[in-house]
């Protein structure tokens, strides 16, 4: 919970609203606005199908992610006119993460979208940033003002694009098209550096919890192919909480989450539940480390029994893709099992498990 005067709060959301899917898109899954809070700051972040924007402001609040359909982002642009100082809060109601915004005896309570995907905008701005000092990139600066950007709305007739180019101490130069040659005087600048002060806005947001890091935001998937988005860190002695990204209303504490679905695994960003193949999540099972990310377990005991086959022949696999003894269909031509050599992570009956892999019979 943080309190910000409404219109700090106002101009942030003015700043990326523009940026936004147009109707006939189909990109449902990213059409909405992120409320992104970390400690120092509250960030706004949206996104076309050409541009990202992000703008924060300065708040002392909690860490925490919500993202809000544009309907309901106006409502609440419209409510902050209104407004004077207004208190935030992030709360979960019913299974559902809400924002609850108080100023005096005014109050808007705003649903988070539980239709929209993950939007990596931390990752994205870090690779502009890095990108500034490539080779391909360096030169000066095109350097336009909003005035300037006016005089040059019209330029392009037809839908055609505008370019500015730098000329360096010239000026720059602006095309339109075939038909149309600019030039846009220059600027002088004692600006900021771009990117100054944000390592801490653009830093991942992770917490650590039963040996494992989970990320603020980020999406996992249990067993069951089961996917829940980690909505806020805890507080200190509190237990993580997960939303369901495939049922609506289901909020549950992660001891829950994990008692039935026994382990949870990262999912990519822009990866859906049904890109991971069985394989891999067949492998979690087994105690092997899936390819697509860091997983976190829940207590088992000590000894574990083998996992089911999953090759096309019915049979398991050692290491070096030869069948072994466990399946009929390959009795007395496969290897026996060997012991595990001295170091070797698969003791015990684990050592009999050895992942699933394609038959290549």
């Amino acid at each position: 919970m943080f309190t910000i005067k409404a219109r700090d709060l106002a101009a942030t959301l003015d700043r990326v609203a523009p940026h936004r899917f147009r109707a006939d898109d189909d990109a449902s899954g990213l059409d909405a606005l992120i409320l992104d809070c970390t400690p120092g700051h509250l960030h706004a972040a949206a996104c076309s199908d050409r541009t990202l924007a992000v703008a924060r402001t300065s708040v002392a609040g909690d860490v925490w992610t919500a993202p809000v359909g544009y309907d309901d982002a106006a409502a609440l642009r419209a409510w902050l006119e209104s407004s004077g100082t207004v208190t935030v809060e992030h709360v979960t109601s019913g299974g559902h993460q809400q924002l609850r915004f108080t100023g005096g005896p005014a109050q808007i309570t705003v649903p988070a979208a539980s239709h929209v995907g993950r939007l990596p905008w931390r990752a994205l701005l870090r690779l502009v940033l890095d990108a500034r000092d490539h080779s391909l990139a360096v030169g000066r600066p095109v350097q336009l003002n909003a005035d300037d950007l006016a005089l040059w709305g019209n330029a392009g007739r037809d839908g055609a694009a505008i370019e500015f180019r730098s000329l360096g101490p010239v000026g720059t130069l602006v095309t339109a098209g075939p038909d149309f040659l600019g030039l846009q005087t220059p600027h002088t600048w004692d600006g900021w550096v771009p990117g100054e002060g944000w390592p801490s806005s653009l830093r991942t947001r992770l917490f650590l919890f039963s040996g494992a890091f989970l990320e603020v935001g980020a999406r996992y998937a249990d067993c069951t192919r089961t996917v829940w988005v980690v909505p806020a860190r805890p507080g200190p002695g509190e237990e993580p909480t997960l939303v369901s990204a495939d049922y609506a209303a289901v909020t549950l504490p992660i001891s829950q989450v994990l008692a039935v679905g026994k382990f949870l695994i990262r999912l990519p960003d822009g990866k859906k539940i049904d890109d991971i193949c069985e394989p891999c999540i067949a492998l979690s099972c087994c105690g092997v480390g899936p390819r697509h990310g860091p997983r976190l377990r829940a207590q088992a005991p000590a000894r574990r029994v083998a996992c089911p086959p999953l090759n096309s022949c019915g049979t398991a696999r050692d290491p070096k893709g030869m069948p072994s003894e466990q399946g009929p269909a390959h009795q007395g031509r496969g290897r026996r099992d060997r012991q595990p050599r001295s170091g070797d992570p698969r003791r015990g009956d684990r050592a009999r498990c050895h992942g699933p892999r394609r038959c290549r019979r």
